[in-house]
């Protein structure tokens, strides 16, 4: 049932045995999975099931760091969250991502790949993906198209599935008619209430634009509303633990990490056959997309002692393809900089041997010109890293306050040298395939400097690590089942919990170590919930509804 949460009576407390708080891609999954049998189960949403603008204005967050996009943007604070604008592309994390590196310092998780596995062929139902099936070599023959011809030992080819589903559209029926399941829209949680004398989670306190405050008690409390928010919302519950909840190490909010995004440079190609798996989305199994990358092999990345990334190709046809404009744009740079340019008979010839190339590029014109064909095809080389564990890189509370007279976020994203090597190394390792494979050249457009290799970087909006699981609570802020140390009835889902991200997009992940949280919280129910009453002590009580 949905409930608008500006209709509660001011100061009314709500209970339930479990309460999840978000609805998005997490959110949803847990409670499809729970609802529906003999406990009840609330869901909290900050926002409606469309898009408001006072809602949205709660994303606003202070940058204190690296340049980042304007976060409101980045998520949608609405029923479905971020899926009703996200892309839609899946495939699961390489087997390494989850082992510890010893080049990588914080990294490998407290599961490992099987672990999560089963989970991962189960999300893809929960997405509608179609089957479990990441083979670019089946997909290429099925699809009657050409692998990118490298030897696999030194770069190989992988593939995602891409299907943008709205999971606020997609299971907003099913969710109405789940049994003691209630869904409260327009009710933000201000406050997640621990008693004062044991490790429980007593409530949280739920603030509305109407004015209204009202206070939800449960048994299971499921923290589910992105990788920025878990992090400000477990900052901002302080009143028991001044650093705020489950921060007893000032580990929560650290290891914010983003999938880095660079544009390495341009292939120019021998053979102009556009290979189409990795240049344009395919149909496969209905309205489902498959599309092509490449990456270097894990045995690669642990020689080369770097981190893993996937490099998608974007076909152009302008003049920055042709040798010859290439050329002349840089000995003009240069000359126009009054610097000496390097190689000089070099780019001479380049020019030389196609000065039409040269005067259509002058002209503006990508159209036949003077009897010769358009420009040769390209494809651009944009690398999407996964970004070295970094505790500097972090989530904290600002000192300015939102509508509700909350802290905002405050986010300081930074990146390590570690990240700069793999920019890098990563790209020049492809080159070298490129060219050894007979395939090409892959013109590297990199800075010299450091700073500016770097300055370069984009990201992907993808809030990750910020609520890390590890089993040493002095190295991560929840266990393997998603329980935040220290509490036994408070637990998180979502990309927060990533300890190390990988390069692959994070819905698929999210959605399956939500799928493994459920099945535990099912698993507590069947053994027995936990009694909050033979727990609760006398006169204790968190925070009150003012």
């Amino acid at each position: 049932m949905f409930i608008d949460g500006r209709s509660i009576p001011d100061n009314e407390t709500l209970e339930y045995d479990v309460c999840i708080i978000g609805s998005g891609a997490a959110g949803i999954t847990v409670a499809r999975e729970i609802a529906g049998g003999s406990f009840s189960v609330c869901l909290l949403e900050s926002g409606d099931v469309d898009l408001t603008e006072e809602a949205q204005a709660l994303n606003e967050a202070v940058n204190v760091g690296r340049p980042y996009p304007e976060l409101p943007i980045t998520r949608l604070r609405m029923f479905g969250g971020t899926t009703n604008h996200w892309g839609g592309q899946c495939y699961p994390m390489n087997p390494q991502v989850f082992e510890p590196r010893s080049w990588v310092p914080h990294s490998g998780w407290p599961i490992r790949f099987h672990d999560l596995e089963p989970y991962y062929r189960r999300a893809h139902e929960v997405i509608q993906l179609g089957p479990y099936n990441y083979d670019p070599a089946h997909h290429a023959e099925r699809l009657g198209l050409r692998l990118l011809p490298f030897d696999s030992s030194s770069v190989v080819s992988g593939c995602s599935r891409w299907h943008p589903l709205r999971f606020g559209l997609a299971y907003e029926d099913e969710l109405k008619e789940k049994s003691g399941l209630d869904i409260y829209m327009n009710s933000t949680v201000s406050n997640i209430n621990r008693n004062d004398s044991n490790h429980y989670v007593e409530s949280v306190d739920v603030s509305t634009f109407s004015r209204n405050r009202f206070r939800v008690v449960s048994r299971y409390f499921v923290l589910a509303t992105g990788g920025i928010e878990n992090a400000r919302i477990l900052l901002m519950s302080n009143n028991v633990e001044s650093n705020g909840l489950g921060n007893q190490n000032d580990l929560v909010g650290r290891f914010f990490s983003e999938h880095i995004k660079y544009g390495a440079g341009l292939i120019v190609p021998v053979d102009q056959t556009p290979y189409r798996l990795y240049t344009q989305n395919h149909e496969i199994d209905g309205d489902l997309v498959l599309h092509g990358f490449i990456e270097l092999p894990p045995d690669v990345v642990e020689r080369e002692r770097i981190m893993p990334c996937r490099t998608s190709l974007h076909v152009v046809q302008d003049r920055r393809v042709a040798d010859s404009v290439h050329s002349f744009g840089y000995l003009a740079d240069h000359v126009a900089a009054l610097e000496a340019p390097e190689a000089v008979d070099y780019h001479v010839s380049r020019i030389v041997n196609d000065p039409l190339s040269v005067l259509r590029g002058a002209l503006g014109r990508s159209a036949d010109l003077l009897g010769r064909r358009g420009w040769p095809i390209g494809y651009v080389a944009s690398a999407n890293i996964e970004p070295a564990p970094n505790p500097d890189s972090r989530i904290l509370l600002s000192d300015e306050r939102d509508a509700f007279g909350l802290n905002r976020a405050a986010v300081n994203w930074q990146l390590t040298d570690l990240d700069r090597e793999t920019i890098r190394r990563a790209q020049e390792l492809i080159a070298i395939e490129v060219g050894r494979s007979g395939f090409g050249r892959l013109r590297m457009e990199m800075e010299d400097s450091e700073d500016l290799l770097l300055h370069g970087t984009g990201t992907h909006s993808h809030h990750m690590g910020t609520t890390r699981m590890h089993e040493d609570p002095r190295l991560g802020v929840t266990d393997a089942n998603c329980r935040v140390h220290g509490l036994e009835n408070l637990y998180i889902a979502g990309s927060s919990l990533f300890p190390c991200v990988g390069h692959a997009n994070p819905t698929l992940t999210i959605v399956a170590l939500a799928l493994r949280l459920a099945d535990h919280l099912n698993e507590e129910f069947r053994h027995g919930p936990i009694d909050l009453d033979r727990h609760a002590q006398a006169g204790s009580s968190g925070s009150s509804v003012q």
